[in-house]
């Protein structure tokens, strides 16, 4: 899709529409085109090739003139235009509700004259209304993109004379800069394949192999942790729970079950949450820190997450007590929220240096960082006369700068990216940090209202077309409930302190999922569409080389009890092994020519049941358990 021919971006300076075509500007290093203005604005325009039809975009200005520069507004970083003879399929997902349509569906259709304007709820970029990747399916292939920015974008859609306007960048920007300023945009990554599936599969497969966070110490990928915690479940609730003691108590549990994360969520500083965020200090239960836990949870063979929330303080808080200047309020609200300004480069220090202390001191293997606030309230408020979306576009650099620091800092500790959930999901925060709490949909277990483990497998048929990682809490070791919830990794918050827990009957769907852990990197096909209804299968099947894994539900009212799957990337010609563990993990092996693998029947007798079916080639010796 790339070519030098042609805009690629655009945006209007003093009023006046501005586009950056490559071939007429000048390289200044390999991939970077630069464009200035009679007054020295200059805008850069870098893009990386990253293998054939893959390219990612990213558009910067910097004021090299003497004096401010004029007003830039209306940037749409990437802005082509693509064949659309006949109309044009749009896809993509709604963003994060913390309900039953959090990463729902959603697909339209652009004739000629058609326009479409997309953008997310309240600053964070997978809020509700929107989520940053999609999907274009026009004139001779399909493509998928993922929008790199942690903020406020926008993405607009044209049809016109045959083509499609595929325009995306800041939401609300209309400032200057003032001499020597510089400042940074939205990015962009984008695939072409032949079709919608296929560019998919080829967005996902790059995410993983170049974009998303790594293991340093094996330089494969990252492993999702399958963790113990319960903050929903306990805290304030048991006194027991919230201290070290109980700390260490539950990582014992976590051990016995097999489990590899102790996860220690937003109770270990003084007050707790919400009331305590903004505090730094460690609550009473903690009298030595979390670094005696983290110890302890080494000991029994455990990674340690720990909960941060660095860029909200309540207003009663230490921060806010002591670091007046580094908050932004909003003036006459209600809200005992303030949001800690990391666009300022002396805040950004102070809470970056908090946080590796942190890390140091209290052994953190998983840094969890959380985002309960809708920020872009505080960034107008904050803006200076004539500098709208300042205050934004330097948050979202921080943010950029504090993970990045960290992570060059312990390149052995990854990030955990939460956001009241998953509202902070875009193509930049993915490549640094991967989503372990993809919705609060987590926090409560299933009821009649709640219907967590529909939510989930919906989540999974959706987010997964997409990102490569991602994982959610569990409230029941029953396979359907576990295998609903994991996706690479799971956050298990069970009733461990109960009289009556056994550890030993939850190992079987433990071992399971450490088991097809190592499936999620591969390619993902759903073979049901995502929806909330009660009387239907959900199934999907991932495929890593010539093995694979098949995940089917029965739902509550389904009537049917035989599934038939319809299979990818399998050889007719060759013989597969075949392991299906059911619902209450009994295993029956069989072996089956691949013509007859390609659909593959799978019977569930019993009502809002599971299995799991892997498969293998049947002479290669390996076994599934």
């Amino acid at each position: 899709m790339f070519s030098a021919d042609g805009v690629a971006a655009s945006f209007l300076y003093n009023g006046a529409y501005v586009e950056l075509n490559p071939s007429e500007m000048p390289e200044t290093a390999p991939g970077v085109f630069e464009k200035q203005t009679p007054d020295g604005l200059t805008a850069i325009l870098s893009f990386e090739k990253i293998e054939e039809d893959a390219f990612t975009q990213l558009l910067r200005f910097e004021n090299r003139g003497e004096k401010n520069s004029g007003v830039i507004s209306a940037i749409r970083s990437f802005d082509r235009r693509l064949p659309a003879p006949g109309g044009t399929t749009y896809e993509s997902l709604f963003g994060d509700d913390c309900g039953a349509f959090s990463f729902a569906p959603r697909k339209g259709t652009l004739f000629e004259g058609d326009c479409l304007g997309v953008e997310p709820k309240f600053g964070r970029p997978s809020d509700t209304w929107a989520f940053p990747f999609f999907d274009i399916e026009a004139g001779d292939g399909a493509f998928t993109f993922g929008i790199g920015w942690s903020g406020q974008w926008v993405l607009e859609l044209a049809a016109e004379a045959g083509t499609l306007r595929v325009a995306a960048g800041l939401s609300e920007t209309k400032t200057f800069l003032y001499p020597g300023e510089s400042i940074r945009t939205a990015s962009m990554f984008w695939v072409k394949a032949a079709d919608i599936p296929a560019a998919r599969r080829k967005f996902r497969r790059l995410m993983l192999d170049r974009f998303a966070p790594r293991d340093p110490k094996t330089g494969g990928y990252a492993v999702l942790p399958i963790a113990e915690t319960n903050f929903d479940r306990y805290f304030r609730k048991r006194a027991d729970w919230d201290t070290a003691a109980g700390q260490k108590r539950c990582a014992d549990v976590a051990a016995a079950c097999h489990m590899d994360t102790l996860w220690l969520d937003a109770a270990w500083f003084r007050e707790g949450f919400p009331g305590g965020v903004g505090n730094n200090d460690f609550a009473p239960g903690f009298p030595n820190g979390t670094g005696e836990v983290s110890a302890y949870a080494h000991k029994k063979g455990l990674r340690y997450v720990q909960w941060f929330e660095p860029e909200r303080a309540n207003a009663y808080s230490d921060t806010v007590r002591y670091h007046r200047d580094d908050v932004i309020i909003l003036e006459g609200h209600n809200s005992v929220n303030c949001l800690v300004n990391i666009g300022d480069e002396q805040v950004r220090r102070r809470v970056t240096d908090e946080i590796k202390t942190h890390i140091r001191e209290d052994g953190i293997d998983i840094y969890r960082q959380d985002f309960n606030i809708c920020p872009s309230g505080y960034w107008r408020t904050a803006d200076a006369p004539g500098r709208r979306g300042m205050t934004e576009i330097r948050f979202v650099e921080g943010h950029y700068a504090m993970w990045d620091e960290i992570r060059a800092e312990f390149p052995e500790v990854l990030i955990d990216n939460c956001a009241s959930g998953g509202r902070r999901l875009d193509f930049e925060t993915c490549r640094r940090a991967v989503p372990l709490w993809r919705s609060d949909t987590g926090c409560s277990d299933e009821t009649d209202d709640r219907r967590a483990s529909v939510w989930s497998q919906n989540q999974i048929l959706g987010l997964t077309r997409y990102l490569p990682y991602h994982s959610s809490g569990c409230w029941r070791s029953e396979a359907y409930f576990v295998r609903s919830a994991a996706a690479g990794g799971v956050a298990m918050n069970l009733d461990v302190f109960a009289d009556d827990f056994d550890p030993a009957a939850v190992i079987p769907i433990v071992e399971e999922t450490r088991r097809l852990r190592a499936y999620w990197a591969g390619d993902f096909y759903p073979l049901t569409a995502p929806t909330n209804a009660e009387d239907v299968f959900a199934a999907w099947q991932l495929s890593l080389g010539d093995r694979g894994a098949v995940y089917a539900f029965r739902r509550k009212d389904c009537p049917q009890s035989v599934f038939t799957a319809a299979l990818s990337a399998i050889d007719p010609n060759k013989t597969y092994r075949v392991a299906v563990t059911d619902e209450h993990m009994n295993v029956t092996e069989k072996i089956l020519p691949g013509r007859a693998l390609v659909s593959l029947t799978l019977t569930l007798d019993e009502k809002r049941s599971s299995l799991v079916a892997e498969y293998g080639p049947a002479d290669d010796g390996r076994t599934f358990h």
